[in-house]
């Protein structure tokens, strides 16, 4: 037995298919009307074609969202291979940096003979932990970096951010909460903390390009003041954990330095950050 097709039926089914309408449900309300067409032998009215068309274009976006979230996914996916620093490129990745460090401490005319270079990985670097470790002599040459950091396009980043501590509040407030000395441990912990979210952190990987770039230094790094890398540290020949700077220099170009991460964070001292 046929339905009737009276003003009422046909407002009732209108309000039917605006509710599911309302909540998204396009599958819904195309099957509503699946239903009512193969029970009632439903003639199409105005209504009900403007309704299912509205649902086939609804739905046609539908699909295209998901075509286009399925590429952007598979490209993001690829994009994440690319990058992926797998145990070929840290092999790669390790061996330029042995040969920069050794040119490096031969620069400082350290004593190289019980030099041993070693790469330690590390995505959170925590600086007091660092700065409570004893000294190991043994361990001259062991330097810290994040995987994150080291595949880094440091030219497409563009300029750098300076984050200067001397003239931040907020800085000065977590010393006195946290009850730490303005030491230069203290700094790199505070930028580990509050910008690793928000930007990349540069390491030893930033210090050997400015030093192999000289045309590729940005201005904003010339202006003599000591520039620090809050993403890596190194044991020096002593055996005590320094923090990776540097220095622009007319006539040398850029001039990489470390620094014992117990000493004080002095006036000329800022740090680098790039912006994600």
């Amino acid at each position: 037995m046929e339905k009737p097709f009276g003003e009422n039926y046909r407002k009732e089914l209108a309000d039917d298919l605006k509710a599911l309408r309302i909540e998204g449900d396009m599958e819904g309300a195309q099957k509503v009307l699946e239903e009512e067409r193969e029970t009632t032998r439903y003639k199409v009215t105005k209504d009900s074609h403007q309704m299912d068309r509205f649902i086939l274009h609804e739905l046609g976006k539908k699909e295209k969202e998901e075509k286009l979230s399925n590429e952007i996914d598979q490209k993001i996916d690829g994009m994440s291979q690319e990058f992926k620093l797998d145990e070929e490129k840290k092999i790669v990745f390790e061996k330029e940096m042995k040969v920069f460090l050794e040119n490096y401490f031969k620069n400082k005319s350290s004593d190289i003979s019980k030099l041993k270079i070693e790469a330690l990985w590390q995505e959170d670097l925590d600086f007091r932990d660092l700065y409570d470790q004893e000294e190991m002599k043994e361990e001259f040459g062991k330097y810290i970096v994040n995987p994150e950091s080291a595949l880094l396009d440091y030219e497409s980043l563009g300029e750098p951010e300076i984050f200067n501590p001397n003239r931040d509040q907020f800085f000065k407030d977590w010393l006195e909460k946290e009850g730490r000395q303005k030491n230069i441990s203290s700094v790199m912990d505070y930028v580990q903390k509050t910008y690793k979210n928000t930007h990349h952190l540069p390491g030893i990987e930033y210090q050997k390009y400015l030093f192999e770039n000289k045309d590729k230094i940005p201005e904003s790094l010339k202006d003599g003041y000591d520039s620090y890398m809050p993403s890596a540290s190194l044991r020096d020949s002593y055996g005590d954990w320094n923090a990776l700077y540097g220095t622009w220099s007319e006539r040398e170009g850029w001039v990489c330095q470390d620094y014992y991460i117990a000493y004080d964070w002095g006036p000329s001292f800022r740090v680098v950050l790039f912006k994600k």
